[in-house]
């Protein structure tokens, strides 16, 4: 192998280094970017049943009680859904709203802590 080849083959190397399908650079967990898969992660290693439902939100448990998380890009646009009476009854969490729905003060304490963790 020439050096020029050496140098192309080492190019490609650092280029796909960065590629990654939404894992940690660790490969050890959820995209540090992505709250919503760290807060699934986090309620699901406590044991919650937690579910992702399509991109921005999740819901822990089965039926119309369940609670629900809906993330936002930011903290703001969380606030200002709630501000336009979009978010009755949720409650902000950084930039998460959680809709408590019947879950015992138990429950919602398990799923607080989790939503707190995330950055």
């Amino acid at each position: 192998m020439n050096a020029r080849s050496k140098w192309l083959a080492l190019a490609l190397v650092g280029a796909l280094a960065g590629c990654s399908p939404g894992r940690a650079a660790s490969g050890g967990g959820p995209n540090p970017n992505d709250k919503r898969g760290q807060a699934l992660a986090c309620l699901r290693a406590d044991g919650l049943p937690a579910l992702p439902v399509g991109d921005d939100r999740i819901v822990v448990g089965e039926g119309r009680g369940a609670p629900r998380i809906r993330y936002f890009t930011t903290s703001g646009e969380a606030e200002a859904l709630q501000f336009k009476g979009g978010a009755e009854g949720a409650e902000q969490i950084g930039n998460a709203l959680l809709w408590t729905g019947s879950a015992s003060d138990r429950l919602l304490e398990r799923i607080e802590a989790c939503l707190d963790e995330v950055p």
